[in-house]
């Protein structure tokens, strides 16, 4: 269980035993507003993932990120029953990381990922 919250603003919850898709939203640093991501070169199918991250920087998952609407700044990532375990239940960060072509990371956001007990 991972021992220290740090409050990144976004915050994704998902149950122990579940699968569950996320959506969001990738913030412009420059600009505050949701960042249009139509450029393929730069923001490249297939070389963006979601990393489940404790706060010591251990690695509990990496998930591939989906563009699901460019233009509005929207990706989605799944997070499934392999990652959402008993084993690991608490406070994570989310490394949300979007590669161009040459694989190359571009942008980088986190967010608070919490793994909960099922009820």
């Amino acid at each position: 269980m991972s021992q220290v919250y740090q409050d990144l603003g976004a915050v994704y919850e998902t149950y122990a035993g579940t699968t569950e898709t996320f959506s969001a939203t990738i913030i412009d640093p420059d600009l505050g507003t949701p960042m249009n991501l139509t450029d393929t070169t730069k923001f490249a199918n297939g070389n963006a993932n979601a990393k489940i991250v404790k706060p010591n920087n251990n690695i509990i998952g990496i998930v591939p990120i989906t563009y699901n609407d460019r233009t509005n700044g929207i990706v989605q990532f799944t997070v499934d029953d392999t990652i959402a375990t008993n084993y690991n239940l608490g406070n994570y960060i989310v490394e949300i990381i979007l590669g161009n072509t040459s694989n190359k990371p571009i942008l980088q956001q986190n967010a608070n990922f919490n793994i909960k007990r099922t009820r």
